[in-house]
């Protein structure tokens, strides 16, 4: 009896276990259900909300109509130079202005460009003949308010010099002879210093000397602070300052005494 029954149920769990196995098999075998829809929705609905999450790469995307229109093209960049021209043909330009001219000075007189210059090497004084220098000394108008002759030399000293010396602007011009310009420049002026040597000669109430192939009188006192015998130890030269001649000390060289060619 009792393996009776053991045998009845090993033969239901077989029969159990072979249904089961068939239930799977038909599972399998059993074709795809179509997915249900959810509720509220339309199938064509949820197609185009997929389409919309997940578009394709490769289309382009929609543009507005007329975009194209719109959209300008790059313009190159000017170079500099170009801008500064630019710049320059906007900005105005200043009208040009009237030239000044000066009126024209009348014929012979002196340019004003020429006031104030120190007189050039031309306008010197020309030569003067022998005859109009001797008549120039004789009539003696340089002695006017001059220093006077005397008849020794150191009666020609001076007892006050600044006061008692004239120039030959002070006694008029100097008319007497003058030294070609050629043989001044060769043997005379600060270049070509000399010594008197000796005590001038009173020649005609002054003192003379010689000098350079030439006769010289001296028509001015020499200062008070000299040395008694400065002709023996003092450098000395002639100077023409256009107006007349004068003898210069290197000792003292402010002081000019004037003198004359002796004819």
């Amino acid at each position: 009896m009792t393996r009776h029954r053991r045998a009845s149920t090993w033969a239901l769990l077989l029969m159990v276990a072979g249904l089961h196995l068939n239930a799977q098999h038909d599972r399998r075998e059993e074709p795809a259900r179509p997915e249900r829809p959810r509720e509220g929705r339309p199938l064509t609905e949820r197609g185009q909300e997929r389409g919309r999450e997940a578009p394709s790469r490769s289309a382009p995307a929609p543009r507005e109509r007329g975009f194209e229109e719109r959209v300008r093209p790059e313009q190159p960049r000017r170079s500099e130079p170009e801008r500064l021209r630019r710049a320059e043909e906007v900005r105005p330009r200043p009208e040009p202005r009237a030239e000044r001219r000066e009126p024209a000075a009348p014929r012979g007189a002196p340019s004003t460009r020429d006031l104030g210059r120190p007189p050039r090497q031309e306008l010197r004084p020309g030569p003067v003949r022998p005859e109009a220098a001797r008549a120039w000394q004789a009539r003696e108008s340089w002695r006017r308010d001059a220093w006077p002759a005397h008849p020794s030399w150191r009666e020609h000293r001076a007892h006050r010099w600044e006061s008692e010396h004239r120039t030959w602007a002070q006694r008029g011009g100097y008319g007497g002879y003058r030294i070609p310009e050629p043989q001044f420049v060769a043997r005379f002026g600060d270049r070509h210093a000399f010594r008197i040597g000796s005590r001038p000669m009173i020649y005609r109430g002054y003192p003379r000397f010689r000098c350079g192939g030439y006769w010289f009188l001296i028509v001015d006192p020499w200062p008070e602070f000299w040395a008694d015998e400065w002709y023996l130890w003092d450098d000395m030269y002639i100077d023409d300052a256009f107006d007349g001649y004068y003898l210069t000390s290197r000792r003292h060289p402010g002081i000019r005494l004037a003198i004359m060619v002796s004819l």
